[in-house]
């Protein structure tokens, strides 16, 4: 009865560990990214997102692997180095996190303060890095 109780509690334990610790989204203040739009000047600059330019996507994501070339063509022609999160990967997830975003969707795409989603034209990604640079100035 004891060794019961003992193999119970460790479970127990263990379950615990696992919903707690085990790389799920962090309680603090998430903008959930569901649709195109925009984050406010404070709510930009506390999350550090005003100078960077991110894909969110998934390996899981045919949309993703389908324009991840055009969005990659698109950042070196205008000379910007894009930071590409794959969501599949834990620590990808933890970043996009730590940025205080949450997403629905894959892609996502943020230009500084500004967030879209799903895949486009390189045209259309030229476009917004144009905009992006410009909020730059």
């Amino acid at each position: 009865m004891k060794s019961i109780k003992i193999i119970l509690m460790s479970l127990m334990i263990v379950s615990l560990i696992f919903l707690i610790g085990c790389g799920g989204k962090p309680s603090g203040d998430l903008i959930k990214i569901q649709d195109a739009g925009f984050l406010t000047i404070e709510q930009c600059q506390v999350r550090g997102l005003q100078d960077k330019v991110l894909m969110i996507e998934s390996k899981y994501c045919s949309h993703c692997e389908a324009t991840l070339p055009d969005f990659i063509q698109a950042c070196a022609e205008k000379g910007v180095e894009p930071e590409i999160l794959d969501v599949s990967v834990s620590k990808n997830r933890q970043k996009v996190y730590s940025y205080g975003l949450d997403y629905v969707y894959t892609p996502t795409f943020v230009f500084g303060c500004n967030y879209y989603i799903g895949a486009m034209p390189k045209t259309q990604y030229l476009s917004l890095l144009d905009k992006f640079l410009a909020s730059q100035n």
